[in-house]
């Protein structure tokens, strides 16, 4: 039960007027509460699993890109550069935010998975600790209100020039110096 007082016709601060209390009683049902999440939870699991196909997809399409702008300078396909993702009335509210934390979330598990991979390698850590400062620097991954986070971090991986890196002990020394060229 709740009061709660009210001022018909004008502001609290008129003294003329005299607050009007209204009282009002509200049922909480908990379960019912928690039958609803479980009805959306099923929705948004049934259009990852299609979204996630979508992704796949979408991967695809990103490599032909590339390549096609790396061999030839141009796509003639830049019309099949969008997201594949067509919502309907039928689809959760908040579809679109779903796929794409969906996309960025993939996205950083991928990388992480690789960055870990090179880090096990002696041979690779240099790529690995290469990989770690750039998902740090070009990602946004950490943050709540980007909007293509993962499609962008690709785009951005993609477009980095390929690198040489050297390190060398001097004898006596402890340092490694590295030159990246």
């Amino acid at each position: 039960t709740k009061k709660s007082e009210y001022y018909r016709g004008g502001s609290k601060d008129n003294p003329y007027i005299q607050p009007s209390v209204m009282e009002f009683t509200v049922t909480l049902s908990p379960r019912k509460y928690v039958n609803t999440i479980m009805d959306l939870r099923e929705q948004v699991s049934r259009e990852w699993v299609g979204d996630l196909e979508l992704i796949a997809r979408e991967n695809a399409e990103h490599w032909r890109h590339h390549l096609a702008m790396v061999t030839n300078g141009t796509d003639p396909e830049i019309g099949l550069q969008h997201r594949l993702i067509q919502p309907s009335d039928t689809d959760s509210s908040l579809r679109l935010d779903n796929y794409d934390l969906l996309e960025k979330f993939c996205t950083h598990v991928a990388c992480t998975q690789v960055q870990m991979e090179l880090a096990s390698k002696t041979a690779d850590e240099h790529q690995a600790m290469w990989l770690k400062q750039f998902m740090e620097d070009k990602s946004s991954f950490s943050s709540t209100d980007t909007r293509g986070a993962g499609r962008t971090f690709l785009m951005h991986l993609l477009d980095e020039p390929p690198r040489i890196s050297s390190s060398w002990r001097t004898p006596g020394d402890s340092d490694i110096e590295e030159s990246e060229v």
